[in-house]
């Protein structure tokens, strides 16, 4: 969870409230929500810092789990309705996570790829294990039949 008291230090140090003295409500308000962003994004890097170093072993203090669990706070579910067989992304999506269909993880495959994935007998996505690609408003999955049961 994001500790007050951090987002309250962040703040005053984005106003540098020592130079211009008090600052309006509205103002704290809108680099409260910066600070919370920067915070929240912070918790990425850290914790791709922390894998890259390895090594601890105990679940009190292994970084990457305390990260983790802070940032599994965030984590949100969505079942979008496909438009122009487009599934499309959350409003407030920051990364997509996982993507399944009908309670089954979707592959991920680039649009490089999936020309390939379609045009062979072996690899042709089919409902059991379904396949997608990212797009800039969201996602497509394949088979195209798939018109239901998606979840981001």
């Amino acid at each position: 969870m994001i500790n007050i008291n951090n987002v309250y230090q962040t703040v005053l140090v984005l106003a540098n409230k020592d130079n211009r003295g008090y600052i309006t409500p509205a103002e704290f308000n809108r680099m409260a929500d910066q600070a919370q962003n920067e915070i929240f994004e912070g918790y990425f890097v850290r914790e791709a810092g922390y894998e890259m170093s390895g090594g601890l072993e105990s679940d009190f203090s292994n970084p990457v789990l305390n990260i983790s669990e802070r940032i599994n706070l965030f984590y949100k579910s969505d079942t979008p309705t496909v438009a122009n067989g487009i599934f499309p992304f959350p409003t407030d999506l920051r990364q997509l996570g996982v993507v399944s269909v009908d309670g089954k993880a979707a592959d991920y495959a680039s649009h490089e790829d999936i020309k390939y994935i379609n045009l062979s007998p072996l690899t042709y996505p089919v409902a059991t294990q379904p396949v997608y690609t990212l797009h800039d408003t969201g996602i497509k999955v394949y088979p195209s039949t798939i018109t239901t049961g998606v979840e981001l």
